[in-house]
């Protein structure tokens, strides 16, 4: 594929919305994984015909098709301006990927392009943490493969693969000397895609509820129904007072443990967003302030700092809130501390059909997935759910209903390779995109 017809913009313009339109089957709430593993290909045949400008314009117009599907109507400011936040984070994070796909199409050979691809996927979703994360690896959330992945590499590694099987079959199109990275991507995209979940391991068990529920009084109404069965109980993030004695009472009554959301002051003018571990007895044990802040938070609170685990009396815990739960550094630091297993309040901003939960409560699998931990989720409008230590979302309650997703889970007895070593395959491919996009610059232009 070369560049140079006239009419190569106007075939890229369809192209890139056929990969928005894939993006968005592939994604939460339509959940057709299998789509997730081509939906890149119209974009990068965009980046073999077209020159970087135009390929990184025709990436935001995949993302405002992608959203645009998703999303449906936005009715709402509120609306507006978050769905911009997610799918503008969407739209440079392929167009990053997109634009210096199309400058190392013409200076690398087809094989060493669709390595230098996925790499480029990468590093476009690790540094775009600063501004908005964005994995699009969550469209395999219910993949048992790739959830074995992340134990390995992070998330980091399944977008790697969703990358590198269609940069090497368009690759493969362009140079039969591609061939070897072409099979080498569909072998192991067959097996993400084949492996089973395997059995959590461990001995002890525990009972956890995460409750779904609009306000403190219902999440104690829910609580006291279900608490002769559970041990603990996770709250949405509900910023609380923090004197309410709702939560205590609820923890005393009922004779569980309870998280619940609260800002907390500080003496000063600091105030934090925390959750807060309160025990059977009624004792507040810990807090746990939120570290990365989300939207008009970061002008009303204060950015926490790292917390450690709590241990209790059969568990120990870490409890993120909301948004922490979207970066990969919070909970493996809280499972490095002793965490064996995570509770997170947590309350999404509105976006139309709830958006915003279904994308959210995708990334959480892969959370507990990358270090070997159960996490209970407990969000105020919907998909409150309780995910084993292999990603497996064992309940998982409706949207827009009060109520509880309730499931026993193994707790967390061993680390995984990526709680010990961390982001190190992100930067592995960060460097490898700076070495690749260098070595390009210098030199000549090459054919596949």
């Amino acid at each position: 594929m070369k560049t140079g017809r006239w009419y190569y913009p106007l075939i890229a313009l369809p192209l890139a919305a056929i990969s928005g339109v894939l993006l968005a089957l592939a994604l939460p709430p339509n959940d057709i994984s299998a789509i997730g593993w081509i939906a890149f290909i119209p974009l990068l045949i965009v980046s073999r015909i077209t020159r970087p400008l135009i390929a990184t314009g025709c990436a935001f117009i995949a993302a405002l098709t992608c959203g645009r599907m998703l999303t449906g109507p936005v009715t709402t400011d509120a609306q507006l301006g978050n769905s911009i936040a997610a799918f503008g984070g969407l739209g440079l994070v392929l167009a990053f990927a997109v634009g210096v796909s199309a400058f190392g199409s013409r200076r690398m050979p087809a094989a060493v392009w669709a390595v230098f691809v996925a790499c480029a996927g990468v590093s476009a979703e690790f540094l775009a943490r600063s501004i908005f994360p964005v994995s699009l690896a969550i469209s395999q959330y219910q993949t048992a493969g790739a959830l074995r992945v992340a134990s390995f590499t992070g998330i980091w590694g399944v977008t790697f693969l969703l990358w590198l099987f269609p940069a090497s079959l368009v690759a493969l199109c362009t140079s039969r000397r591609a061939w070897p990275v072409f099979t080498v991507s569909l072998l192991l995209t067959l097996l993400v895609v084949f492996l089973p979940f395997p059995k959590p391991s461990g001995t002890k068990t525990i009972q956890v509820a995460a409750i779904q529920a609009q306000d403190q009084w219902s999440a104690s109404d829910i609580t006291d129904k279900i608490a002769s069965h559970t041990q603990i109980v996770v709250w949405p993030e509900y910023l609380l007072d923090h004197k309410s004695p709702v939560p205590v009472n609820a923890a005393r009554h009922n004779r569980v443990y309870i998280v619940a959301d609260i800002i907390e002051p500080t003496g000063g003018r600091k105030l934090y967003n925390a959750a807060i571990l309160i025990s059977p007895k009624g004792k507040r044990l810990a807090a746990f302030r939120k570290q990365h802040l989300f939207g008009k938070e970061q002008f009303e609170f204060t950015k926490g700092r790292s917390s450690r685990a709590v241990k209790c009396d059969k568990f120990t815990a870490g409890a993120p809130v909301c948004f922490d739960s979207e970066f990969t550094d919070v909970i493996r630091a809280q499972v490095r501390s002793g965490a064996n297993i995570i509770l997170i309040p947590n309350h999404d901003p509105e976006t139309p059909n709830c958006t915003f939960n279904y994308l959210h409560l995708a990334a959480i699998p892969f959370r507990a997935a990358e270090n070997g931990v159960p996490i209970a989720w407990a969000e105020s409008n919907g998909l409150s759910s309780v995910i084993d230590s292999t990603g497996r979302i064992l309940s998982r309650a409706p949207i827009h209903s009060a109520t509880a997703a309730r499931a026993h889970v193994h707790l967390r007895h061993r680390s995984t390779f990526f709680t010990l070593a961390g982001d190190y395959f992100a930067w592995i491919c960060v460097a490898t995109t700076f070495v690749l996009l260098t070595l390009s610059v210098l030199r000549k232009r090459t054919s596949g």
